[in-house]
């Protein structure tokens, strides 16, 4: 079977696979679509949310959205929440996604390792995750590999600034990519 076109969700994607030997003139890249309107910053949502997790406008909130899978780059999260909260207490981290909540033994013992425990919001899947980016005043994505990251594209949607490793298709995605680190 040879495809008569290939279709890759990002540029990374398709530079990997022709490295690979697939065929460049069959290729093209459609990145994923999402609707302007459904990701808005939602102030309601952001009141409700850090009102039901204690946290006033005082506290800083940072987000990450993703999987529990090394691959997420979830150590890397946590230690530079560990770097962060050194040099300031009124800092709080949400893990937003599949894995990342209470019921997850040893996600909570790396938290507990750092003594982050009263600073970190452990929230599991949720379905809107909108009103979640809403509440959190940056984001960041410490993936080790991605194609086109769909959490980084909704959080810059939503309007968050944003921080993440530069992997797949970040630097085509975040403005000024001299500011990834």
């Amino acid at each position: 079977f040879v495809p008569r076109d290939i279709v890759f969700v990002s540029h990374a994607g398709l530079k990997l696979h022709t490295k690979l030997g697939y065929n460049l003139k069959k290729s093209i890249v459609i990145a994923n679509g999402y609707s302007s309107d459904y990701y808005q910053f939602n102030l309601d949502s952001r009141i409700r949310i850090r009102n039901s997790c204690n946290l006033s406008d005082d506290n800083f909130l940072v987000g990450f959205v993703g999987r529990y899978h090394p691959i997420k780059g979830i150590e890397d999260f946590l230690d530079i929440a560990k770097g962060v909260n050194s040099s300031n207490k009124n800092v709080n981290f949400m893990m937003i996604g599949k894995g990342l909540s209470k019921t997850n033994i040893e996600l909570g013992q790396e938290i507990k390792k750092r003594k982050l425990e009263n600073h970190f919001i452990l929230v599991g899947e949720v379905n809107d995750i909108v009103d979640y980016l809403s509440s959190l005043d940056i984001f960041v994505m410490t993936s080790k590999t991605e194609g086109f990251p769909n959490a980084l594209a909704e959080a810059l949607l939503v309007g968050l600034p944003s921080i993440s490793s530069d992997v797949g298709d970040v630097n085509l995605m975040i403005k000024e990519p001299d500011l990834i680190p």
